[in-house]
């Protein structure tokens, strides 16, 4: 396993890791405090320390065609996802004349979690199939 297949593993566990917490939250605190988990995600700030560039050596060519195309798929779900999100939301309120200002940390932090977790799978099948 190179290293940026350990990297993508170490994100899509710590995204998993950091759901299962949420999911256990909602229902013990109820869904607006429990998004108190998603700071979890800032495990990923020891990224650098786990995977440096000394430990893991200069990526390839390979290396970075697949990462660019992991970026090339996960952003462009990620962008078609929050596009229909916020067309539905425009739907479901348009003759309401406001939106609940609560809806918008939802649509950053799924956007965030969507996006790390399409990536991240991204690579690993990417990999797997080179």
């Amino acid at each position: 396993m190179v290293a940026q297949e350990r990297l993508a593993a170490f994100r899509l566990a710590v995204v998993l890791f950091t759901l299962v917490v949420f999911a256990a939250l909602v229902s013990a605190m109820g869904a607006q405090r429990a998004q108190a988990a998603f700071a979890l995600l800032a495990l990923m700030a020891i990224e650098p320390f786990l995977f440096s560039k000394r430990r893991a050596g200069p990526w390839d060519e390979r290396d970075r065609a697949l990462h660019l195309r992991s970026l090339q798929i996960s952003v462009g779900i990620v962008g078609l996802v929050l596009t229909a999100a916020l067309w539905t939301t425009y739907g479901l309120y348009q003759h309401a004349g406001t939106i609940s200002v609560q809806l918008l940390p939802w649509a950053a932090w799924l956007g965030w979690i969507a996006f790390l977790f399409i990536q991240s799978v991204t690579i690993l099948v990417l990999y797997r199939l080179e």
